[in-house]
């Protein structure tokens, strides 16, 4: 096995790439997942701002009206000086207040590594996988594998793989198991070479 081994890369199955062909893919798809990252951090951060900008005005002008209504008393106290009507507005107010307050505290910036992993998810780019683990995982499931880069990280594979193309296709020698003739259908039992 060669480098120049024609290899048949599929951008889908990163086990039937070559090591240098895992590598470009992984930057392209790592850079593409990293640019739309980007974009929803500078939506969601502005989304955030607007927000937390809203809750924060909202709170301040329910603080000055309580002064101007209620010199006396604080923005969680009311003074015993005020009338009923001003006592309803000057607790509507306060409630306001505490409103604003509890969903500035519950309100969240947007996380970088959140907004990565649901992008990384979207868009079928997984970080933690190696192309060795790809590899692993496609022999451990039979499936057809790139010669160049098992050769590349020495792995030992059992007797029987054939090289054709570039990849490595499992033993033929395995057959799937037939299913209990009940019907004597000979079509069904000819399909699974019985």
């Amino acid at each position: 096995m060669t480098n120049e081994t024609k290899t048949l890369a599929d951008a889908t199955k990163p086990e039937r790439m070559t090591v240098e062909e895992h590598s470009k893919y992984r930057y392209e798809k790592g850079r593409e997942v990293g640019n739309e990252r980007d974009s929803r951090m500078l939506v969601l951060r502005e989304d955030y701002e607007k927000q937390k900008n809203a809750l924060t005005k909202k709170r301040t002008a329910a603080v000055r009206r309580i002064s101007r209504l209620d010199p006396d008393g604080g923005t969680f106290s009311i003074s015993p000086n005020l009338d009923t009507a001003s006592r309803r507005i000057v607790q509507s107010l306060q409630d306001e207040i505490k409103e604003a307050g509890q969903k500035l505290y519950e309100l969240r910036p947007p996380v970088t590594q959140t907004v990565f992993d649901e992008v990384s998810k979207e868009k079928g780019y997984a970080v933690q996988e190696s192309h060795r683990q790809h590899i692993a995982k496609a022999l451990q499931q039979n499936d057809p594998v790139n010669a160049v880069a098992v050769e590349a990280y020495g792995i030992k594979l059992p007797e029987g793989w054939t090289e054709r193309d570039g990849l490595l296709y499992p033993p033929t020698a395995v057959t799937p198991t037939a299913p209990a003739a009940t019907s004597g259908d000979a079509e069904a039992l000819a399909a699974w070479g019985v």
